[in-house]
């Protein structure tokens, strides 16, 4: 008995000995640590720090009493072409096809390049400017736009180092992506000016140009590219086929009515009745009016004519044609809205729009001829019948 008692009593004072090593151990370990971990937890700490600078710097601020506002924005942004577009703008540059769109945009570029006027009478701020373009072949390009430049009297050493190109033909990737390219090739402030020609190849596969909502998403992508980069934006765009005499111009433009809209200058060319005469007119937003202009095409160059009467548009109707063609324009607005939801057949269509059925037709056979639309035959209820979708 005596013996289990003396052995216990020396088990349990060994016991305590290895405990309190143990406990020593433990909190030499803390302490040696407890500095790493101070330091780790200041360094996350700062990475947290640095995310919400980045993200408020990413997230202006949007809501101001007007004294602040004033106070933000004591002046307007500066003009890139007095009267027409300013830096920081958003620009569509609207012809039918083969009219000579990008040549204008070479004219356009030379003279931001250069600081001259363009046609004339709009003088430039001088600047660098990038042309992104992916329907040429390199070769065109290099032989495009000196031949603009001889014809302008510029010659190449002044342009030479300031006109920068990307080309992408063969190559096509969407908006944003080159938009995230060019912010890492250029500081904010380095380019006056970025074209985009051409527009529709600068879309994402699946995004349709025909829906408004597509649309000003893709506007509103252009608009955050052109604060971050303290530039203007252009877009080299097609007219849809036929004459655009008796639109509007905020009308003149394929795809849906927000790209107009959501644009800060909605430029277009559109045919004079005398051959090789157009008119160059322009919706803008932070100028007064612009006064249409007569221009003659003298190849490579749009030269300004007063000979040229901008009211003479090649094929404007009578009133009772305009009519029609607005009533026309409406109830195809409606059609194309309609599809937005899906594929529809005429029937389905009609009782969506309310549109007649002879009215339908002949507005559906408009549509597709005019590529806003397409249509395929399948078989419903043993009868062959036409589907309408949009184009993808």
């Amino acid at each position: 008995m005596r013996k289990s008692f003396l052995f216990g009593l020396v088990f349990f004072a060994a016991f305590q000995v290895q405990a309190q090593k143990v406990g020593y151990i433990a909190s030499q370990v803390i302490r040696e640590r407890w500095q790493d971990m101070i330091q780790a937890q200041q360094r996350i700490q700062s990475l947290v720090d640095d995310w919400k600078r980045e993200r408020e710097a990413e997230t202006p601020r949007d809501t101001f009493t007007f004294a602040d506002l004033s106070n933000a924005y004591p002046q307007m942004k500066p003009p890139l072409i007095d009267g027409l577009v300013r830096i920081g703008e958003v620009m569509n540059i609207i012809a039918n096809t083969k009219v000579g769109k990008s040549w204008f945009l070479y004219d356009l570029a030379l003279s931001i390049v250069t600081g001259r006027y363009l046609f004339g009478r709009l003088p430039c701020t001088k600047g660098k400017v990038l042309i992104c373009d992916n329907e040429l072949h390199g070769e065109t390009l290099a032989s495009r736009l000196p031949f603009v430049a001889h014809a302008k009297g510029i010659d190449r050493s002044e342009y030479e180092h300031n006109l920068i190109i990307k080309t992408l033909r063969g190559n096509l990737r969407d908006f944003n992506t080159v938009a995230a390219e060019i912010r890492e090739q250029f500081a904010p402030g380095e380019l006056a000016l970025v074209a985009f020609d051409a527009k529709y190849r600068f879309t994402k596969p699946g995004q349709s140009e025909n829906d408004n909502a597509s649309e000003a998403a893709f506007y509103n992508d252009a608009d955050k590219f052109a604060e971050a980069m303290q530039c203007t934006v252009a877009f080299v765009h097609h007219a849809t086929k036929g004459p655009q005499s008796d639109k509007r111009v905020s009308d003149v433009g394929a795809g849906a009515g927000s790209q107009s809209r959501a644009a800060d200058v909605h430029a277009v060319f559109r045919e004079h009745e005398d051959d090789g005469a157009f008119v160059f007119e322009a919706l803008v937003r932070s100028f007064p009016p612009v006064e249409p202009i007569g221009l003659k095409w003298q190849f490579p160059l749009w030269i300004p004519d007063s000979d040229v009467d901008p009211g003479k548009l090649k094929g404007r109707l009578s009133a009772r044609q305009q009519q029609q063609s607005a009533d026309d324009q409406r109830d195809a607005a409606k059609i194309v809205s309609a599809l937005t939801n899906g594929p529809a057949t005429s029937t389905d269509l009609g009782r969506k729009t309310g549109i007649s059925r002879e009215r339908r037709a002949r507005l559906l056979d408009w549509l597709e001829s005019e590529g806003q639309i397409q249509a395929e035959e399948t078989m419903k209820k043993g009868n062959v019948c036409r589907v309408y979708s949009l184009p993808q």
